[in-house]
């Protein structure tokens, strides 16, 4: 089965989409407790446009895995890409359950109150996250976006925690460049999107923001 799975991994990053699902179902009937085919067959399945079938399997994943947290995870995600926010959440919560200091699982829940407009309980949520893993720069990057739509001042210092735990991350730098470019601080924007390009010559939006 293992080797099933590598097959599968390479048809998937050749977009051999038929190939790829069925070594994955051979791979998954031959041994049902490996959470690892089950994503990648639910990765499968949500670029092939069969989302509902990415859902289902992600949920046979949890069933037979013991409610594995990674896979409890991924279940959330794509129960949120789906716009099943309720029942995203209730994920959320039975993962809490098993673990109250995971903070994939805050996120997560930040996620869907975002998406249902509930912003006062996302920001905590967010800020729970990253006060569990401070490591977690999607949730300083979305603070600060937060803040910043709000033309709250602080969003630049959830900005500069993401650049001090990723001093790579293009898009944390992009981000405070444009909080500063919409609060007239031009130079200082020019000057970000400049050092944008010297980490990524590729990334097209700082040049066209410069």
């Amino acid at each position: 089965h293992v080797i099933l799975f590598n097959r599968a991994e390479y048809q998937y990053n050749n977009e051999n989409y038929d190939a790829a699902i069925n070594d994955l179902r051979r791979a998954i009937y031959l041994d049902p407790h490996q959470p690892p085919y089950y994503h990648l067959l639910s990765d499968v399945y949500m670029d092939y446009f069969r989302s509902k079938d990415a859902l289902m399997i992600m949920e046979e994943c949890v069933i037979k895995n013991n409610s594995n947290i990674p896979s409890m995870l991924k279940l959330s995600e794509t129960q949120l890409i789906l716009k099943q926010y309720d029942q995203s959440l209730m994920t959320v919560n039975k993962i809490l359950t098993i673990n109250d200091q995971n903070a994939e699982a805050f996120f997560m829940m930040g996620m869907n109150l975002k998406a249902l407009e509930e912003r006062e309980k996302a920001i905590g949520a967010f800020q729970t996250a990253i006060e569990i893993d401070p490591e977690l720069v999607d949730a300083w990057l979305i603070l600060g976006d937060m803040l910043s739509d709000v033309k709250n001042p602080l969003a630049i210092d959830y900005y500069n925690s993401a650049i001090e735990v990723d001093p790579q991350n293009a898009l944390a730098y992009h981000s405070k460049a444009y909080h500063l470019q919409n609060n007239g601080k031009i130079n200082e924007a020019i000057d970000i999107y400049k050092q944008i390009n010297r980490i990524d010559k590729n990334y097209e939006d700082a040049y066209l923001n410069a």
